[in-house]
């Protein structure tokens, strides 16, 4: 749909592989040091273009009315049509508040139908069109 000019990408993270060590202390702790984790890539180009400066807090939302806010983090490594979050994090969980709501939880702007799904391999389509603003 026109304004929808981003595609959403995760990323893997070297130290966190699975969706439950966001909740390891001692991983998030380290996690939290690293400026690359609980952000939201976006290209520095692209990124001026909209208004949006390094560290600002922005809105991403979909087609569908999905929405997820996250920390900008300019780079000059990511395609200027894309955004990028890891694939692992921004979940709620019971058991451990350190790794809680950090980040943006990818799957949580996906849109869970039919019509998205491979019904050869039962993949779930993972291509998620956003726009995105300060917020």
């Amino acid at each position: 749909p026109a304004g929808f000019d981003l595609w959403v990408v995760n990323q893997k993270l070297p130290f966190m592989s699975y969706s439950h060590t966001g909740e390891n202390p001692w991983l998030t702790e380290l996690a939290s040091r690293n400026t690359k984790v609980f952000t939201v890539g976006i290209n520095a180009a692209t990124a001026r273009a909209k208004g949006i400066a390094d560290g600002d807090r922005i809105l991403l939302e979909t087609p569908d009315g999905k929405t997820a806010e996250g920390t900008a983090r300019l780079t000059e490594g990511l395609h200027p049509d894309c955004l990028n979050v890891p694939g692992v994090l921004g979940r709620w969980s019971v058991g451990n508040e350190r790794g809680s709501r950090k980040g943006v939880h990818f799957n949580s702007l996906m849109t869970y139908s039919f019509e998205r799904m491979d019904t050869v391999a039962a993949a779930l389509d993972a291509c998620v069109k956003v726009r995105v603003r300060k917020a």
